[in-house]
């Protein structure tokens, strides 16, 4: 009867705690993948998002870039500062254009970065690729660590079982989704994503955006300021059936993906001539 009226499990004497036990996995879930979410929120007012790293002979900057091209940056170094400067251009649509989601933003951004170090400045290099700016800042002699070796008795090596692996975190990119007589288009900042790591999948209407971003770091760095994380993208969309699923079009570049989603034939508006006697 519970179950009936409220929606309530129904218990029997061999389960009570079973199903106690699920209620609280359940909860354990929700609460991890809230947590996982708020850390990928944006900081209010900072762009672009850097991870900062180090090892032993150079400073790595890595930025959040989508949809910004190489030639748009600047980038300048001084001292131990790095000055990251540029304009983030959304092409404007025509005026016919019917916005149903609009999250991602433009606009020109400069950021200037200091590092825990003196730096060679002749010797700094960038690059470019899925979104993601690299910067390689080499240490200036005096900033490099000094090893001094440590004499350390030996150690009888303890054997553990292997810590269980959990999932990455999940996180949901921003996206516009805009519509014409003709067509549906959608973009979605990824960075860091690359086309074979990106999975696009239509069942049932239902629209899956889907991709892995592996860490770029080397094993040697350690974090010096961490603002993102990586980890999977995932999203969905319900179509409706004016949708030519057979004509779906994707592209990737700089960061971004663009889908293009055309109307059926019957969906898209006809002009109707009117004759006069």
């Amino acid at each position: 009867m519970l179950e009936r009226l409220a929606g309530w499990p129904t218990w029997n004497w061999r389960s009570p705690f079973e199903e106690l036990e699920r209620m609280r996995r359940e909860m354990d879930r929700y609460f991890e993948e809230l947590t996982e979410r708020t850390l990928r929120a944006p900081i209010a007012g900072v762009f672009p998002l850097t991870n900062i790293t180090e090892d032993n002979d150079n400073f790595y900057v890595r930025a959040e870039l989508p949809g910004v091209k190489p030639d748009e940056l600047e980038i300048s170094v001084t001292g131990d500062s790095l000055t990251i400067t540029g304009e983030r251009k959304i092409s404007p649509e025509n005026e016919n254009v019917r916005y149903h989601r609009r999250e991602r933003e433009a606009g020109q951004f400069s950021r200037v970065i200091t590092l825990p170090g003196q730096i060679d400045a002749d010797k700094v290099q960038a690059s470019a690729s899925n979104g993601i700016l690299t910067v390689i800042l080499p240490k200036a002699e005096a900033a490099k660590p000094k090893q001094i070796a440590v004499k350390a008795r030996e150690k009888t090596e303890v054997t553990r079982p292997a810590e269980q692996t959990r999932p990455g975190p999940i996180f949901t990119p921003a996206v516009d989704i805009f519509e014409t007589d003709r067509e549906l288009t959608l973009l979605a900042d990824l960075p860091g994503v690359k086309a074979e790591d990106l999975k696009i999948d239509l069942h049932d209407n239902i629209l899956t955006l889907s991709a892995d971003v592996q860490s770029p770091e080397s094993p040697n760095e350690v974090g010096v300021l961490r603002e993102y994380r990586t980890g999977k993208y995932f999203r969905e969309f319900n179509l409706s059936e004016i949708i030519d699923q057979n004509k779906i079009e994707a592209e990737l570049k700089d960061g971004v993906l663009q889908l293009r989603l055309p109307k059926v034939e019957a969906a898209t508006p006809r002009k109707i001539k009117v004759k006069t006697s």
